[in-house]
């Protein structure tokens, strides 16, 4: 993993549901960085170094999630896309900027360039969930954790994040993921409510009406319905990670960065 800068700014920005936690680097057009759940915009620590040089690259805490606060009650699809645009309402940021979504991340950046295509110039999806008509196998959920007395709880998270990514290239980042899905406790799969409701190979078929970019790797969880899919939609690019798992992003920060880089620059 590359070292990180000294400093990311920081903020928060208001939305109807509560306040939307972030963290920016760079200068230059502004791209959006949407995270997988149950992580927070801290899981694009390892790559804003590469964007920020760049773009101006903000990361938000999905609703519910990291820093930003608790709705208190399930989010609508349409809920988690309004919140996002009042995020970016906040900067001023009105024209079209390329969205960045990573697995659940993803979701939520496909409907919003069906919500808003006036908002959104491009959307990257990374390891996104695609489901075939003849054969909707969703991958498995991030694993809720209920504290114990024994602590026992502790152990079951590591080992289940564990063995979806083993061999770990870098035992740190993984520990960093799996603190953040620790905080997200009860909250883990609060997010996969909406998520449920969406179904992104229909929309990139159908709706999205701005460029969409694939990238993957090949041992992610949702690698087999991205193969099965991708002769589905097959003006859509992508890139393939070789050895790139559910952390792929954070197992591979240059080759994915240079990706996603060079596609938005297109």
């Amino acid at each position: 993993m590359t070292d990180k800068p000294l400093n990311f700014h920081k903020g928060y920005r208001q939305s109807f549901l509560g306040q939307i936690h972030y963290r920016e680097y760079g200068e230059g057009p502004a791209v959006l960085c949407l995270h997988q759940s149950p992580q927070s915009s801290s899981m694009f620590d390892c790559v804003l170094p590469y964007l920020g040089k760049h773009f101006r690259t903000i990361c938000m805490d999905t609703i519910g999630y990291g820093m930003s606060d608790q709705p208190g009650r399930m989010v609508e699809p349409e809920e988690y896309g309004r919140t996002i645009l009042e995020f970016l309402d906040g900067f001023g940021i009105t024209k079209p900027i390329p969205v960045i979504g990573v697995h659940t991340g993803a979701y939520f950046a496909t409907q919003l360039a069906v919500q808003a295509p006036d908002r959104v110039s491009k959307i990257v999806l990374s390891g996104p969930v695609l489901l075939h008509p003849d054969n909707r196998q969703i991958p498995p959920k991030a694993p809720i954790t209920i504290a114990r007395a024994d602590g026992g709880h502790l152990l079951e998270l590591w080992n289940s994040r564990w063995k979806h990514v083993a061999p770990v290239k870098d035992v740190v980042a993984f520990h960093n993921l799996y603190i953040a899905a620790l905080d997200a406790g009860p909250r883990a799969q609060a997010a996969y409510y909406a998520n449920g409701k969406l179904d992104t190979l229909k929309q990139i078929q159908n709706d999205v009406k701005c460029p969409v970019y694939i990238v993957w790797g090949d041992r992610d969880l949702s690698a087999p319905g991205i193969v099965r899919c991708l002769p589905l939609i097959p003006n859509i690019p992508n890139h393939i990670i070789p050895g790139g798992t559910l952390d792929t992003m954070e197992e591979f920060p240059k080759e994915w960065s240079e990706a996603v880089i060079k596609y938005i620059e297109e």
